[in-house]
């Protein structure tokens, strides 16, 4: 048994030794890259020689990016969830994170054991930056890597390495997405979490089970991790620990939910869904036609919300539903790889459809009465109460509305007026009347004793205290018996 377990971990400590060569392979391509565009800005840009040396390490490139995802693909086919299985799955993810994050952004470490965006000041907007989801949303138009009528620029007239790189494929998203949705990255390799891929990356967000998990964006904080070693620290240089770290990340989750819920605006058109968008697209061209002013059609559109047409982008947060959809999505994606025996790329609107077939059927998904949480029919919203959601739906950040306190809490943060008018806690009211309340739990208290102002101390330790009061205590937050069993 023990040579079994011996031969195992060899065979791990190589596949983590490939993936190490090849990140770090890929690093330095992206290194070349930077310096052949500096120095074809500084000579000429029809330099022949140097456009075929770019052509030449792009290509390498993408070769290593390639191999880091056919690893990745071959890892959630025949691995199972595990210690030694997230060492490796965490050694892809941060392999394709130094891969496509600008290296001036990402200081290239071998430690492993550190957050990418361990200081707030960094270049990197870490899981503390309270507005990191917001903005993807509320300023998607203003998306570095995206031009006005396409979405990778051809390395002739680009001036930054990422613009020759362009977006993660359709690929490496899958694969990223995938692993972690099968538990398969241990952050503390990756560096990063899902939200942060997403960020770092330019990648569209939206509130989806992924982005939600603690498992996928923050460290264990029950396996006293954090205890030994601080994975962020706030704005004001304060270490983040393991009661003020899931605070400040639901508060970011608050903030993403307000903003996906917040009228149209130009700036925010490109995180709207396809249907959505032409529609914003058609109203405008048949405006001008009959000399609307643009400022009335802006107006009007705001109007819309999201739910009037289907995002096919939504997904069921049931965890059964989204392994079966994964597994279909792969499965498909196989097919028409072993199908293809021309070789032909496929576009990047070809390769978004695959693993979609078993969704041609438009249906329309059952929304939660926290409309946050979606599920595709009422049997799939019950068995996500079944595996967790219940504990938390209707408390922040699985709130919409959000409450008078919410809103409050937001503006102090923030600074400046809010847009969203305060509402009435209606979700808030209609848990109370599913929750028992015991008497014991009610004490007296003095008119003479002090009472804390709430206003007072750090943005964190508020945030810390609004999710206390507001959230954890009513979730019963401890662990479950017998959970170091399992």
């Amino acid at each position: 048994m023990a040579s079994e377990n011996e031969g195992q971990r060899i065979h791990i400590d190589l596949i983590l030794a490939i993936l190490n060569a090849l990140r770090q392979h890929a690093t330095l391509d992206r290194k070349r890259l930077g310096e052949l565009l500096d120095s074809n800005v500084k000579h000429n840009k029809d330099d022949g020689d140097v456009s075929e040396r770019i052509a030449k390490t792009l290509s390498s490139f993408n070769i290593c990016v390639d191999a880091i995802v056919d690893i990745g693909e071959r890892i959630l086919i025949r691995l199972p969830p595990n210690r030694q299985s997230s060492m490796v799955g965490g050694m892809i993810v941060r392999g394709l994170v130094e891969a496509y994050v600008e290296s001036d952004e990402l200081p290239f470490r071998e430690d492993f054991s550190l957050y990418f965006a361990h200081s707030f000041n960094s270049p990197l907007r870490s899981v503390a930056d309270p507005l990191r989801y917001a903005d993807a949303i509320s300023n998607s138009a203003n998306n570095p890597l995206l031009g006005p009528n396409d979405t990778k620029r051809h390395h002739a007239n680009a001036s930054t390495v990422s613009e020759v790189i362009g977006l993660p494929t359709r690929d490496v998203q899958d694969v990223v997405r995938a692993l972690f949705m099968r538990e398969l990255v241990d952050l503390r390799v990756s560096g990063c979490g899902y939200g942060d891929w997403l960020v770092w990356c330019h990648l569209p967000v939206s509130p989806e089970p992924l982005v939600f998990d603690y498992l996928h964006n923050i460290p264990d904080t029950r396996e006293g991790y954090l205890n030994d070693l601080i994975w962020a620290r706030d704005e004001e240089g304060a270490e983040l620990n393991a009661s003020s770290l899931p605070a400040r990340f639901d508060f970011t989750l608050l903030l993403l939910v307000r903003e996906w819920n917040m009228p149209w605006t130009p700036d925010s058109h490109l995180s709207y869904h396809i249907p959505f968008r032409r529609a914003v697209s058609t109203l405008a061209k048949c405006a001008h036609r009959y000399g609307v002013p643009s400022d009335l059609v802006e107006m009007v559109n705001s109007f819309l919300p999201r739910s009037w047409w289907h995002d096919d982008r939504q997904s069921c947060w049931c965890r059964n539903c989204q392994y079966t959809k994964l597994t279909e999505g792969y499965r498909d994606k196989i097919s028409a790889r072993s199908s293809n025996w021309t070789d032909e790329e496929k576009s990047d609107e070809q390769s978004a459809t695959i693993g979609t077939t078993h969704d041609a059927q438009i249906t329309p998904m059952v929304r939660c009465r926290c409309n946050v949480a979606v599920g595709r029919t009422a049997d799939h919203l019950k068995s996500l109460y079944t595996e967790g959601h219940k504990r938390h739906c209707g408390f922040p950040p699985f709130q919409y509305p959000l409450s008078m306190e919410a809103n409050m809490l937001c503006n102090e943060i923030l600074g400046g007026d809010n847009n969203e008018e305060p509402t009435d806690d209606a979700v808030e009211s209609d848990r109370c009347d599913d929750e028992e309340e015991d008497d014991a739990d009610w004490e007296s208290v003095d008119s003479n004793e002090e009472v804390d102002d709430p206003s007072a101390g750090t943005n964190s330790e508020k945030i810390c205290a609004f999710f206390n009061e507001k959230a954890y205590k009513f979730q019963r937050r401890e662990a479950h018996a017998f959970q170091n069993f399992f």
